[in-house]
């Protein structure tokens, strides 16, 4: 789906939407890799949230470029509440997302700005379900966020950090930071 700049706008206000948050996580290992493919080593490897508007900048300069470059997010998501969850990844080029080893996107295109949105899930409260969210950037401007609709909520909003664990002990934590 093509989004308009309505669609745009809209999304926009979604993502400025804050929820509540009282997890404990330290976000997402996020493995920056300097080529479009996911291939060879992570030039840059960072704990965050998946909530990115680079426009055409680069995550990172000069360690990764502005252009041709893919991400992928490994951890887990802790939900809140049980009952079915529902995904959206906003994304401008190639995304992919699985949880609880299900595939529940999968974009991997070269697309202007573009909302996917995944079936709904079960998800267990205070469980910590594995995630890995991929995402490539081949050219343009580039955009990477996930997105969730908690159960008897109406509207997506910005999964927040406090809800995702990347698994990295204290010792790697430091590791990873200086690359």
């Amino acid at each position: 789906v093509t989004l308009s700049d309505a669609d745009i706008a809209q999304v926009a206000a979604y993502v400025q939407q804050v929820e509540a948050d009282n997890g404990t996580g330290d976000g997402l290992l996020g493995q920056y890799f300097d080529n479009a493919g996911l291939k060879g080593t992570p030039v840059l490897n960072r704990l965050e949230a998946v909530n990115f508007d680079w426009s055409t900048g680069s995550p990172k300069s000069p360690i990764v470029s502005a252009d041709n470059f893919s991400v992928r997010w490994k951890g887990r998501i802790e939900a809140p509440l049980t009952g079915a969850y529902q995904f959206r990844v906003i994304s401008d080029d190639g995304v992919r997302l699985k949880i609880k080893g299900k595939q529940l996107i999968n974009n991997w295109t070269k697309h202007r700005l573009t909302a996917n949105t995944s079936r709904y899930i079960k998800l267990t409260a205070g469980a910590k379900h594995n995630l890995v969210m991929e995402y490539n950037e081949q050219s343009g401007s580039a955009t990477a966020k996930l997105l969730w609709k908690t159960p008897g909520k109406k509207a997506f909003v910005a999964v927040p950090l406090g809800r995702l664990y990347s698994g990295v002990n204290r010792v790697n934590r430091k590791a990873s930071r200086k690359r």
